[in-house]
């Protein structure tokens, strides 16, 4: 219809009728009224639009009400990320709208403008709300499995350990962070959290290790002494044998001998019976005989003697060989316990076998917990430390490194933690103003200042966080800029370091109040008056009239001098300029006069002059005039 009016202007135009001519004043207005009419439409269209997002969030949330009664995680999740998708997109809808309006001319003080920063506002709050349900949802899904692990140690039948299930939440807190989910002081203070909780089970896993081989190596040394004293004890068993064999030796040589002796004696008795049968000399034989029984007996006194030398001898040397594998034994024994007589040698003892062999450690104290150990989930138990455990030391190199490392990484954000947050939500904090600073600073030497001075801060925050902070067409992202974004500033967000001016664009300082239009925008207002001021100062005196008795008398001493109007145009400006003269005019009459005038004058403009790129936006300047 516009293209209609305006081809139908031209038309008459063309025939000779100039922009004065009643008949292309109607066009005019009609191609305005066309105007109006196609933006209440598109505003409209805006606000069925977000009325839609609006109707299907509440079933959403009627049907995460009923999940949330069932405990069904999975569906509530995917409920609240079609929540978080209408949302944003709601967003979505007002800052096209908002950007739609100002290019009409309308600023921030517009209430279809304040409409649209509204919905986006209300938007991000209920995004900061469903988000932090999303972010519970997710993560509660990993307390709960862990508290489930841990009251029922089930940590050592499966494949993977504690640590292994927090690594993947870190993985899922990440996530959330890069989806927006999270802000950073939330991402800093989980990933803070679950670290020192990984750190802890990390510790407790070394400490348990160390202290359970401690316990092996005493137990190994303790059983190693008792082997070496029932060494001792055997061989003793083993000398007192030989003695007792060889005393049995002797007593059999004894016997021997005894009988020797009685054989000996039966047959001198039987010789003597014999010599007396014979009667020999007797004299000779029994000199003969006597020597013969001395010497018998100085032969036998050697071979006793010879024979009792020959036994001590041999228990003497039997006791020697005692005393000496004894000795031997003792100095083992006292060696052994001399390796793990202080905590600091057991320790250091423990050290070396962890290190040395992983897999040989796992089955040692699985073989040591079987005999000794007391604990109710056993090798369960081990199991868990172990693997966890084995990785710390893997990743920082060793074991005893694992542990300081861990030990220092805990202190540090125990001490220092809260310190360093502290400071990154200052220097937030303080970018987040300077970028709206930016938007509203007077002079481009302002703004480069502000510009400056985040840019320093974000090195600052780059190497508190250690990761990299940039800046990609004034908006300051983590990591690159695809990375989360760092803050909000609202719908219109004029970032430091933003938008810069064009080729045919200047900079400008105004005072609060001064209206600003283009050349054309004061042409629509000219020719919106073209019947003269005049004109339009009677319909507006006849209106006050009418409305206003309180003014009446004031009116009729209002009068109109049209020689002194001067409407002129140069190329940029406009000047509209007119002379009035009051006559028989009472102060009070007057102030009454000017209110209703001021307030009727606004309304009239808002209401007949709706026209593109001034539409509220005179009304508003001149309010804030």
């Amino acid at each position: 219809m516009q293209e209609t009016v305006h081809a139908q202007a031209e038309k008459y135009r063309a025939l000779g009728l100039d922009d004065t001519s009643d008949y292309i004043q109607d066009l005019q207005k009609k191609w305005w009224d066309y105007q109006d009419t196609i933006e209440d439409m598109l505003h409209n269209i805006y606000q069925t639009a977000v009325d839609n997002h609006n109707n299907m969030l509440s079933l959403l949330e009627n049907q995460y009400d009923m999940l949330d009664n069932n405990q069904t995680k999975d569906a509530m999740l995917d409920n609240l990320y079609k929540q978080l998708e209408e949302q944003k997109k709601i967003q979505e809808e007002a800052h096209k709208e908002e950007r739609r309006l100002r290019d009409l001319g309308l600023d921030e003080n517009d209430e279809a403008i304040q409409d649209c920063i509204d919905a986006w506002w209300g938007a991000y709050n209920d995004i900061q709300d469903i988000n932090s349900k999303i972010a519970d949802n997710v993560l509660d899904t990993f307390d709960d499995f862990i508290d489930y692990a841990d009251d029922f140690d089930l940590w050592g039948d499966f494949n993977f350990t504690k640590v292994d299930y927090l690594k993947q939440k870190l993985k899922e807190i990440n996530r959330l962070f890069e989806e927006g989910v999270l802000t950073l002081k939330e991402y800093n203070s989980l990933m803070r959290e679950t670290g020192v909780e990984i750190y802890n089970e990390q510790k407790d896993a070394l400490t348990k290790i160390i202290e359970m081989t401690m316990e092996l190596v005493r137990q190994e040394a303790e059983d190693q002494v008792d082997a070496l004293e029932a060494q001792i004890d055997a061989f003793r068993k083993i000398i007192d044998l030989k003695k007792e064999s060889l005393s049995a030796t002797k007593d059999e040589e004894d016997y021997q001998r005894t009988v020797a002796e009685k054989v000996a004696e039966i047959a001198e008795k039987q010789a003597k019976l014999a010599q007396l049968d014979r009667d020999t000399s007797a004299s000779a034989n029994a000199e003969k005989q006597k020597l013969a029984q001395e010497l018998a007996q100085l032969q036998q006194e050697l071979a006793d003697y010879q024979a009792d030398y020959a036994y001590n001898s041999q228990v003497d040397a039997l006791d020697k060989e005692a005393d000496t594998f004894e000795d031997t034994k003792n100095d083992e024994i006292s060696y052994v316990k001399s390796t793990v007589d202080t905590e600091e040698k057991v320790y250091n003892a423990a050290i070396s076998r962890i290190n040395s062999n992983w897999e040989q450690l796992y089955a040692d104290l699985i073989e040591w917990n079987k005999q000794y150990g007391d604990m109710i989930d056993g090798e369960d138990s081990i199991t868990s430390a172990w693997r966890t455990a084995k990785a710390a030391a893997q990743e920082y190199g060793d074991v005893v490194s694992a542990l300081n490392g861990i030990n220092s990484e805990i202190s540090y954000a125990g001490k220092n933690a809260d310190d360093k947050q502290t400071q990154i939500d200052r220097i937030l904090s303080k970018m987040q103003t300077n970028s709206k600073g930016w938007h509203t600073a007077k002079t481009q030497e302002e703004k480069n200042r502000l510009v400056k001075e985040n840019e320093d801060l974000a090195e600052q925050l780059s190497a508190l966080l250690g990761r990299k902070v940039v800046k990609v067409n004034g908006v300051w992202h983590l990591d690159s800029a695809n990375g989360p974004r760092l803050f909000h500033t609202g719908l219109d967000e004029g970032y430091v370091g933003g938008r810069a001016t064009g080729a045919d664009e200047v900079l400008s300082v105004l005072k609060d109040g001064e209206l600003v239009m283009t050349k054309d925008q004061y042409m629509r207002i000219f020719n919106s008056l073209k019947y003269g001021i005049t004109g339009v100062l009677d319909s507006l005196i006849g209106n006050l009239t009418s409305t206003s008795p309180a003014v009446s008398e004031v009116v009729k001493s209002i009068t109109n001098d049209n020689s002194n109007t001067d409407n002129s145009s140069t190329d940029d400006r406009v000047t509209i300029q007119n002379y009035f003269q009051m006559q028989n005019v009472t102060e009070e009459n007057m102030k009454g006069f000017a209110e209703y005038y001021a307030d009727f004058t606004i309304g009239k403009l808002i209401s007949a002059n709706r026209r593109k790129g001034i539409r509220n936006k005179v009304a508003n300047s001149m309010l804030r005039g």
